[in-house]
């Protein structure tokens, strides 16, 4: 396996999940506050995750082309 390909992987997961949960946050019923306010924090913990590893993907580029 390639030098950071799971670290890809990961990356794909995490967009992957992303998408999975703005489409059930479209999808949720108006009136299902507390459904509603899950979805978001979920929305935000895995943003988070996704913006971390892409700083340290970034990092590794960067690194690997001044090298």
């Amino acid at each position: 396996m390639k030098m950071g390909s799971v670290e890809w992987m990961e990356l794909d997961r995490l967009t992957a999940r992303l998408g999975e949960l703005q489409r059930r946050r479209e999808a949720a019923p108006k009136g299902r506050i507390g459904w509603i306010r899950e979805i978001d924090s979920q929305i935000l913990t895995v943003e988070a995750q996704r913006d971390r590893l892409v700083s340290h993907l970034t990092r590794r580029v960067v690194h690997r082309i001044a090298a």
